[in-house]
C-alpha cells in the first residue's frame, strides 16, 4: 500500500526517460494502463487490508471472551521487541531478524507471570523515523493490537546512539491512536543492557538484555503488577472445605490458581487465586452463603 504512492510519481518520470522511443500515443497509453493497474492494485489491497482488521477484531473478541490479559509489544524497528518476547514466553519458534519491518504479520505469544496468571504477548511492527502516513495506514490492521491491548511495553534499544530519538519517534507516532490514560500507563523498557556503552539515556527504566535474561524477571513482576491494576483483576484467597471439590473446580476453570496449600484446620485447604471481578461475583453467588 506504501509503495503504490511512489509508483505512481514514477511513472511520469518512466515516460519522460522512455519518451524518444515511444510515439505519443504509444506513451499515452502505456501511462493509462499503468495508472490503471496501480488504482486496481490499490483497491484489492485496500479490501484485504479491512478483511484482516474484521479477522483481528474476531480473534480479539476471542480472547475478551476466554479473559486473556494482552501486552503490546512496541518498539522501534530492531529494538529487539521479538527477541525479548521469546526470552519471556520462551517461544522457540520466533525468528528474530535483523531487517526493517521484520515483523509485519500480528503475532500474539503465550506467556505465563509469578502469579501463574497466563497473557499474551502481541508483537508489533517496529517503528521507523519520518513514517509516511499512508505508511501507518497500511499498518493500521496491526497497530490496532497495541490500541486495544490492557498494557503497552515499549522496548527501547540502549545500544543504539540514537536511542533517544527513536524513543521519541515511536511515542509520537503512538500519541494519535492512545488515549491520554494509556499514554500514562505505557511501560518503558531498556534492552540489549548486555552490550551498551552508556545506560544514562534510561532515567529510571528497567534495564533488560533478552540475550542474557538479566533483570526478566523483574520485568515480569512489573508486567504483572501493573496489568492487575489495568485489567481491575483481584488477588484472592479462599479457605475451603476439603468436601467441597466443586468450588475449587470452579475455581479451576473461571479463574487463575496460584497456589492450594492446607489450612491449619485439616478440615479445609487454602487456595490463592487470581480473578476478574465479574468471575468473583459469580462465585459468591453460587457458593457464599448470605
Amino acid at each position: 500500500m506504501a509503495e503504490i504512492p511512489h509508483l505512481r510519481c514514477r511513472l511520469s518520470g518512466v515516460t519522460e526517460h522512455h519518451k524518444q522511443r515511444l510515439t505519443g500515443g504509444t506513451r499515452d497509453t502505456w501511462l493509462h494502463n499503468s495508472r490503471r493497474l496501480l488504482q486496481e492494485r490499490e483497491l484489492k489491497l485496500r479490501t484485504a487490508l479491512s478483511q484482516v482488521k474484521n479477522q483481528r477484531s474476531l480473534v480479539r473478541k476471542k480472547r475478551q471472551k476466554k479473559n486473556i490479559p494482552t501486552i503490546a509489544v512496541v518498539g522501534y524497528t530492531n529494538s529487539g521487541k521479538t527477541s525479548l518476547i521469546e526470552a519471556l514466553t520462551g517461544d522457540r519458534k520466533l525468528e528474530p531478524r535483523d531487517q526493517l519491518f521484520a515483523t509485519l504479520d500480528v503475532t500474539a505469544h503465550a506467556g505465563t507471570l509469578p502469579n501463574m496468571m497466563s497473557v499474551l504477548f502481541i508483537d508489533t511492527v517496529g517503528f521507523i523515523a519520518d513514517t509516511p502516513a499512508m505508511l501507518m495506514e497500511a499498518f493500521a490492521a496491526t497497530l490496532e493490537d497495541a490500541v486495544l491491548a490492557d498494557l503497552v511495553l515499549h522496548v527501547c534499544d540502549m545500544s543504539h546512539p540514537d536511542c533517544w530519538r527513536q524513543k521519541e519517534t515511536v511515542l509520537k507516532a503512538l500519541r494519535p491512536m492512545l488515549l491520554n490514560h494509556q499514554m500514562e500507563s505505557i511501560m518503558e523498557v531498556w534492552n540489549k543492557v548486555d552490550i551498551a556503552c552508556d545506560s544514562s539515556d534510561a532515567g529510571h527504566s528497567l534495564l533488560v538484555s533478552a540475550t542474557t535474561g538479566q533483570n526478566l524477571d523483574v520485568l515480569k513482576g512489573r508486567l504483572q503488577t501493573q496489568l492487575l491494576t489495568a485489567t481491575k483483576m483481584l488477588e484472592k484467597t479462599f479457605r475451603l472445605s476439603m468436601s467441597a471439590s466443586q468450588h475449587l473446580s470452579w475455581l479451576y476453570k473461571n479463574a487463575t490458581v496460584t497456589e492450594a496449600h492446607p489450612d491449619t484446620d485439616i478440615n479445609y485447604i487454602l487456595v490463592d487465586v487470581v480473578i476478574t471481578e465479574a468471575a468473583y461475583g459469580k462465585f459468591k453467588a453460587m457458593f457464599v452463603k448470605q
